[in-house]
């Protein structure tokens, strides 16, 4: 009886801490989400490392689908529609470019992501903040090669 207890326990944890997870996560907007991504994907400290002008195969921008990014959302680069893949599909296309969003951090007004573009070994993250306006505005940002 007390196993029991303790399994039910353990999987009313994971359960309520994975929903908070998610939760936290989808309080943005679908248009908040699609300006916070768009913007991340112009940011200067990015631009640097896509490379589309000596290689023309890392366009259109990919960005992954996983447990942070599960939608598709309307985003351009490089004059092009980004487009969303799970890591399957990436594979299975044999892309070897593309954008992943590891974490959302969200506040009431502010917002910090995390993301990664594996193939340049790049790191970086960074900080919105929406003031008076509508707008979402970068406040800072950071790209690192690890």
């Amino acid at each position: 009886m007390q196993k029991h207890f303790v399994l039910l326990l353990f999987i009313i944890t994971i359960y309520y801490c994975t929903n908070q997870k998610n939760q936290k996560i989808f309080n943005l907007s679908n248009e908040d989400s699609t300006e916070i991504m768009q913007k991340i994907i112009d940011l200067p400290d990015l631009e640097y490392y896509y490379h589309v002008e000596i290689l023309n195969t890392r366009k259109p921008l990919v960005i992954l689908k996983n447990n942070i990014i599960q939608n598709e959302y309307s985003l351009k680069k490089f004059n092009e529609r980004v487009i969303f893949l799970t890591l399957t599909e990436i594979m299975a296309q044999k892309k070897d470019a593309y954008l992943e969003f590891s974490n959302f951090n969200i506040s009431h007004d502010s917002v910090k992501v995390s993301f990664k573009y594996r193939c340049e070994g790049v790191g970086g993250y960074a900080i919105f903040m929406k003031k008076n306006s509508n707008t979402w505005n970068v406040i800072n940002s950071f790209a690192h090669e690890y």
